[in-house]
């Protein structure tokens, strides 16, 4: 999965198989590796005792998506809302020390991805993270 916030030369790539996320900087050129949060990579639909409560429908971008309620790992109410091709268009939670987090999706473009674009770039810098609340 690919994040790019607002700005230039800054996007976060997610690995779910290993479970490791990186902030990629292409003005330094440099790669934060770090494990991902654990409720992020978990897989909340296999967690036993998963429960999904629908809740509202909301248009983001001139695009549906319909919202579900569930719990992540550690109990925290977590929102969801996957557009009808899947595509995760909000999510909200609280994170460390109960701040909230919202991620929502600006606008849409259909395309076929580069596989590229979701690669670490090898001749980056790698940089160590400090340990994030809830990582692995």
């Amino acid at each position: 999965m690919r994040i790019d916030p607002p700005g230039d030369g800054l996007y976060i790539v997610i690995d779910f198989t290993f479970g490791r996320m990186f902030t990629i900087r292409d003005a330094d050129r440099s790669v934060i590796d770090m494990a991902a949060p654990k409720n992020w990579v978990s897989g909340q639909a296999t967690r036993a005792g998963s429960r999904y409560v629908r809740r509202n429908t909301i248009t983001l971008s001139s695009v549906f998506c319909t919202e579900w309620q569930t719990t992540d790992s550690e109990g925290r109410d977590v929102r969801i809302c996957p557009d009808e091709d899947g595509v995760m268009s909000r999510t909200s939670t609280h994170i460390a020390a109960g701040e909230p987090f919202l991620a929502q999706t600006a606008s849409f473009t259909h395309q076929l991805q580069d596989r590229a674009i979701f690669r670490v770039p090898p001749e980056y810098r790698h940089l160590a993270a400090p340990p994030i609340p809830g990582a692995q």
